[in-house]
């Protein structure tokens, strides 16, 4: 048996070097052979590889249950992603008792991403211990390796958020950090990056079963508008969820592009700012999480929107008066098994800003101003589903810092298939 299980290893390892060497067909049969000897990993990485589409002719069905088997096996990965794939069911009211489990089995096995889930979902609760249980994910999660996790940490000791504050030893993370690929300010006072590793570290408790259902709350809306419909609800993420959102997506920032009437995506001067999409391989719990808030407020689910796009603006972008229906040669209709036009568009302040960055809806001459955790929602339809071109709203200049938001466009129809 263990003559086996080394064969079906070295299949493994054989399968992820030619993955690395960009030869994803030899690969495939490795994955194939180690994961019909119930190789975990293998099961895991080829399931992966059918479920976001990353191969020929892949099969979702076929992902799911090769990552089902994954995680039979024991295998952390595999359990994260049963609770994101709960999550992302196009229902109001996913299984979350199911998804807390497999959420909880997965950080019990130490897999940092679930790890700093937990740690989030924690610092929304009004909890002295679970803050401090979930500073503690986090250090077992950077040590495992999660980048996000250790500069949620330097956040963390700089503030003495479920820990003491310790700013030597967080402006030496922010030392360590300067040198990843994550966007971070200075340290005021330079400190040596060997000093970024914890002296000592408590080993994990039995961690509590996450009750991440609470985290989906009523919500006060303030109605801007009746005709056409806008609102904004406040506080709608902590600082932490911000955080996370932006070390998540500001790596891979390009260059805005945008919709041109002949349905072209190209860059113009009408949108000077830097953009991504969150697409589902980026995604984590938290950040499906938070769009389910947003979405909420139009009464829908993520998975009617296209991926959560984060967008930054420096002093002086902007995006000039436009409107967020797209040109008919870009709707796919309902009746023809599209997604259909954009119904509604939920934006998140990511941030305060010094001064500008408001979005003002020009025909109504409205105004709101950027702040962290506010949401911005409106209709861009009329009842009849015929675009609204009163909507007709601009991201003004940001006179002074930087703006951060996250917007997701929620369609007729389901968009994520």
């Amino acid at each position: 048996m263990k003559q086996s299980s080394a064969i079906f290893e070295q299949q493994w390892q054989q399968a992820r070097a030619l993955l690395g060497a960009g030869k994803t067909l030899e690969a495939i049969a490795f994955f194939e052979t180690a994961a019909s000897g119930l190789h975990p990993a293998a099961s895991f990485n080829l399931g992966c590889l059918h479920l976001f589409a990353l191969i020929d002719e892949a099969d979702k069905k076929r992902g799911v249950d090769l990552i089902q088997q994954a995680a039979n096996l024991g295998h952390g990965g595999a359990l994260y992603q049963l609770a994101m794939l709960e999550f992302n069911k196009p229902t109001k009211e996913p299984n979350w008792q199911y998804a807390n489990e497999c959420l909880r089995e997965s950080a019990k096995l130490n897999h940092p991403t679930a790890l700093r889930s937990l740690a989030i979902h924690w610092s929304r609760a009004d909890d002295h211990a679970l803050l401090e249980l979930g500073t503690l994910c986090l250090e077992h999660a950077a040590r495992g390796g999660d980048i996000i996790s250790l500069a949620l940490l330097m956040h963390r000791l700089y503030d003495g958020i479920g820990c003491e504050k310790n700013i030597f030893r967080a402006s030496a993370i922010n030392t360590l950090l300067m040198q990843s690929v994550l966007t971070l300010d200075a340290p005021v006072a330079p400190i040596p990056a060997h000093f970024a590793q914890a002296l000592q570290m408590a080993e994990l408790p039995e961690l509590p079963l996450p009750q991440l259902q609470s985290s989906q709350r009523s919500v006060a809306k303030e109605i801007i508008s009746e005709s056409p419909w806008i609102c904004i609800v406040e506080n709608v993420i902590n600082q932490e969820e911000s955080y996370l959102v932006q070390y998540t997506g500001a790596p891979h920032l390009r260059p805005s592009i945008t919709a041109a009437p002949d349905g072209q995506r190209v860059q113009i001067e009408l949108r000077t700012s830097f953009d991504m999409m969150l697409e589902e391989m980026l995604e984590d719990i938290n950040i499906l999480l938070m769009q389910r808030r947003m979405a909420d407020i139009v009464d829908t689910t993520p998975a009617y929107s296209e991926f959560l796009q984060l967008l930054r603006y420096q002093n002086g972008q902007e995006y000039r008066p436009h409107r967020d229906y797209l040109p008919p040669s870009l709707i796919t209709p309902l009746e023809e098994g599209g997604a259909g036009q954009r119904e509604s568009t939920v934006i998140i302040y990511l941030n305060d800003v010094q001064n500008g960055g408001e979005t003002e809806f020009i025909e109504l001459d409205k105004k709101i101003a950027p702040k962290m955790g506010r949401v911005l929602a409106f209709k861009n339809l009329h009842e009849d589903g015929s675009p609204d071109t009163r909507t007709l709203h601009a991201g003004l200049p940001v006179k002074s810092g930087t703006k951060w938001i996250a917007t997701m466009w929620i369609h007729q129809g389901v968009f994520r298939k």
